[in-house]
């Protein structure tokens, strides 16, 4: 499967998928179905794993990590 067929089956939002296909071609998808497994356990809220993937993209993370912003409340 490449990158889209793998990012269509993980969502059917298009944002998500759009920011996914961003982080993706940015950073090497090597552990990709690894890292969306980690995003999905993080939360089921589409719009949480949209904020999750922009702050990866934002600080050239190669991995999913818990909101900044939750992390510190």
């Amino acid at each position: 499967m490449n990158l889209t067929e793998v990012i269509n089956k993980y969502t059917d939002n298009e944002e998500l998928r759009a920011v996914l296909i961003e982080y993706y071609t940015k950073n090497p998808y090597k552990y990709m179905r690894h890292n969306l497994r980690i995003l999905s356990r993080l939360t089921n809220d589409e719009n949480k794993k949209i904020a999750i993937v922009k702050q990866s993209l934002e600080n050239g993370w190669r991995g999913f990590y818990e909101l900044y912003e939750a992390a510190n409340l």
